[in-house]
Parts: structure tokens; sequence; C-alpha cells
């Protein structure tokens, strides 16, 4: 088994190395302004002294709805979007680089990668912790059951359970998030730090004698709250944001060999996997188009495409964390000069016709050889309000991983939209640091000046 002291290995740790675990509420650096619609969110952890475990700690969140003069809204029908979607860019720093980054839509890249990676039996339990209740329609109705037929004043009762039928467009998600949040109830919120940055969901090791800090900017108020009132007048109160970190104590064997690791003459590897969200332009009503990503990375292993009718942005009446298929027929992407897929992927929604596009969604989820765990999107979903459109190439890295280069996304539509519409881009890219031990610092640079070393 690996320790949480070996910096060389990235895997999980065994917990019989601590002597003392113990978690500690970090307060936001500028409480004064926690409630701006426009706010930035800074924490500023001073670690130089203390061992602190990030991958075990958690955002905690208080949130509440009321009117725009700050009143309770009594029964109105608002909610938040799913997940809460407070935070529109996050940063994370460590020393004196930043490790990763996302400047826009990042509630929309943790709708997509939750329902990606959260299973059924994950989104009842730890995830609802998260406020994390999944739409099922794209719709704010409240009733599971419809009559399917006229009512009169001779209705028999027989009758009437006869013609009670399943509510097709009932919600199930936004009827439990409306039901927390009524009557400008206060909502509690905890999201796990490996969740929040991809570099603590695979670096899981204590990071010892670092300064850290992470930024967090927030969505307005009407990418925050779904209502179907007419007079929706509705602000998002952030009543409270803190962090819960572990800090941790070595047990004097793990410490020891800690600390002898510090002086290896070497620098250490660091992967992970980065999900790296972009948004397009706006496309005006076209049948088909193309559109141009960088990467950042040498190795680019998966594309996620997620397409969206514009309108559905800064409306308190549009859910932004529902998507839209567009009437899309066809799709791929070129790199170097090349096609992937070869024989490009071609969808008819309106026909549920779409099985090698959800396929390909069903292998973006944690699966093993001997387990089935993701992803949460039912094939009807996917074909309704969770089009996300994967294109894998894992398997193709002659052209995805010789450096940084452009990828190009080609969609063709059935026809054009009545609507302006753009698409959200998520890179899974692999990428790479460096810890310095002996200066016990984090670096994007390989330094072999050997002379820095005690040898």
């Amino acid at each position: 088994m690996e320790k949480i002291y070996d910096l060389t290995d990235t895997r999980y740790f065994e917990n019989n190395d601590f002597e003392k675990f113990e978690y500690k509420e970090i307060e936001c650096e500028n409480l004064s302004n926690v409630e701006d619609e426009n706010a930035t969110y800074k924490f500023n952890i001073k670690g130089e002294n203390d061992n602190i475990f990030y991958s075990g700690g958690y955002i905690n969140l208080q949130l509440k709805i009321t009117d725009k003069n700050g009143a309770p809204i009594g029964n109105r029908k608002a909610t938040f979007v799913n997940g809460g979607g407070l935070f529109k860019s996050k940063k994370l720093q460590i020393g004196a680089i930043t490790i990763e980054t996302n400047n826009e839509s990042c509630s929309v890249l943790d709708q997509v990668i939750r329902h990606i990676h959260f299973t059924n039996d994950y989104s009842k339990s730890e995830a609802q912790n998260m406020f994390f209740y999944s739409d099922t329609a794209d719709t704010m109705d409240l009733n599971k059951l419809k009559y399917d037929g006229t009512l009169t004043d001779t209705t028999k009762m027989t009758e009437f359970h006869n013609n009670l039928k399943i509510n097709e467009n009932y919600n199930k998600g936004f009827y439990k998030r409306y039901n927390l949040t009524k009557n400008s109830q206060s909502v509690y919120i905890m999201i796990p730090l490996k969740y929040m940055f991809d570099f603590f969901n695979e670096y899981r090791k204590a990071l010892t004698g670092f300064h850290t800090r992470m930024e967090f900017t927030r969505n307005t108020n009407k990418d925050m709250i779904i209502t179907d009132d007419i007079n929706a007048d509705f602000k998002a109160i952030v009543e409270k944001i803190s962090l819960s970190l572990p800090y941790v104590q070595f047990k004097n064997k793990a410490n020891l060999k800690s600390v002898e690791l510090k002086v290896l003459n070497s620098y250490i590897d660091i992967y992970w996997d980065h999900y790296r969200i972009e948004k397009s332009g706006v496309n005006l009503k076209v049948k088909y188009g193309s559109y141009k990503l960088s990467t950042e990375w040498d190795e680019v292993s998966a594309m996620y495409i997620i397409p969206q009718y514009i309108d559905r942005n800064d409306d308190y009446t549009k859910n932004n964390l529902i998507f839209d298929n567009l009437g899309m027929i066809e799709y791929w992407i070129t790199a170097n000069g090349q096609d992937y897929p070869e024989y490009h992927y071609k969808v008819n929604f309106p026909n549920k016709d779409y099985n090698n596009a959800y396929t390909a969604l069903l292998k973006e989820g944690y699966n093993a050889n001997n387990t089935e765990t993701g992803c949460m999107i039912g094939y009807e979903e996917f074909g309704k309000i969770y089009p996300f459109l994967c294109i894998n190439l894992s398997a193709h890295k002659n052209f995805t991983s010789v450096g940084p280069r452009e990828l190009i996304f080609h969609w063709k539509l059935e026809k054009n939209t009545q609507k302006d519409y753009m698409f959200y881009f998520i890179l899974k890219e692999r990428n790479k640091c460096y810890l310095n031990m002996y200066q016990n610092e984090f670096t994007f640079i390989e330094k072999k000046d050997s002379s820095k070393f005690i040898h």
C-alpha cells in the first residue's frame, strides 16, 4: 500500500500514517462583499508550517433566495439551478504558480462532469450535500400525476382514478430543490474540493509547507435562480462561504520518511486529468459550421461538446443547466488534417436514433473491468435535456499528444434553427507539473541544477 507521505506516488493513502487528523474552518478573505452579485471569493491558506490534506477538504456554502429588497419570497415558485450554480470561474494557486484555472461557465462544467461521473446511488447520498438534484424535464412542473380526461360534477371516483396518468413533464429535481428553498429557507451545501479542482482529485497527498490560494467568482442571480414567475425580482444571497480543511500530523515514522524525501536530488513528476471549458461564439441560426479550439497541453484524451440555445442564459425563466440537441444530424472533429471518428457520428434525435453517440457518453463514466459505475444520464434524457456529445481520443495519441495543437469541431443540423445557439467545449487534458522536493515548490519547468540538492 502506498503512503500519504510518499510524494512520488499519486494514488490513495493509508489512514494509519496519521497521528492526528483535524478539520479547521477557513473563512473567506473578503467577507464584507460576499453578497455582491459580482463578488470574488478569496481564500488565503498560509500553510508554511502545516500538513494539509486538501483532497479531503470541502467548500461550505449557505445560500437562500429573497426578493430584490431582501424580503422572504413565501411560496413563490423559485429555486436554485441544480448544484446552486454559484461559481462562474475558479482558480487554484500553490506557492508561486497557478496549478489550474477555468475562467468561465464553471457551473456548466460542473454539471456536465458530475452527470457523467456520478452514479444514481451516489446522487442519492453524498451528492445531495452538494445540492445535486438533477432535472428530469425542461419544465418547472411540480405535479407527479396528470388527469387525462375532462373533470365534471358527475365524474365518478373510479373514472377519476382510471384517468390518472404519470405526468411526463414532472421535474423531480426542480421539485426537490424547490421544497428546500421555498419560504426563503437557507440551504447548506458541502462540495468536496476534489470536485472543485481536478488536481486534488488525483494528487491525494498532504501538502506540507505550502502557501495556497483559491479564488472563485460568482454567477449572476439570473444564472443561479430558475422560476416561472412573470414578475421575477429574486436575488441569491450568499449567507456564508468557507473552507473545511483537514490538518494532519504524521506518525513519527511517516514524518521521518517525509523529511528524508525532501532532500532527494530529483523533481517529482505529477500528472492529472484537467477538464477545461471553452465557450464558442454565437451561431446565428446556421445549419452547419466549424469551430477551432487550441489545446493547452500535450495530451488530449477526450472532448465533450454541449449545444445550447443562447436564450437560456441570463434569464430567470430559462434553465441554463439544461441543454438542446439543436436538431443535430452529424458531427466530428479534425486534427492534423485527419477526421475523428473516420465515420462521423450521425444522429436523429426526433427518432431517438443516437445509439453510438450515447454509447460514447457511457464510456466516459468511471467504469472498470469488473464494475459498471457511470453515468447518470438515461437514453431518453440524453436526447431531450442532456445531449452531451463525447469524442474520445485516448486511442489516437498519434495526432493528439504531440504538443499543443488545434482541434476543429464540425457540425451539421437538419435545418436552420429558429433561435441563435452556441456550444460549450470541454477538453480533458493531461496536465503535468513538477514538485521540487528540496526547495519545496511546484513548477511547470523541470530544472536540473544538482548543486541545489543534498546528496
